[in-house]
């Protein structure tokens, strides 16, 4: 489950990273002007990504035991470091 899971997450992944400037070029070359109506496309794709990785955190978190749960300490000159 935990393999489907990651293959899923990585083809769906590809497929926007791919499919995303093409379908712009696309919508633009075929006389498209509305600006509104391409950033609304490139966000909903959101929700799709989510439900897989909301099944495995809730896979995971229900094997675990409250006890047995891991802490993930986070820097924060990593994380402001890694922002765009």
């Amino acid at each position: 489950m935990k393999n489907s899971l990651l293959v899923l997450i990585c083809m769906i992944l590809a497929i926007g990273t791919c499919g995303g400037p093409l379908l712009t070029r696309l919508y633009y070359n075929n006389g498209g002007e509305r600006i509104w109506f391409m950033s609304f496309i490139s966000t909903a794709g959101c929700p799709v990504i989510f439900i897989p990785l909301v099944l495995s955190f809730l896979r995971r978190r229900n094997r675990n035991n409250s006890e047995n749960i891991e802490k993930t300490e986070i820097d924060l000159t990593t994380t402001v470091s890694h922002m765009d």
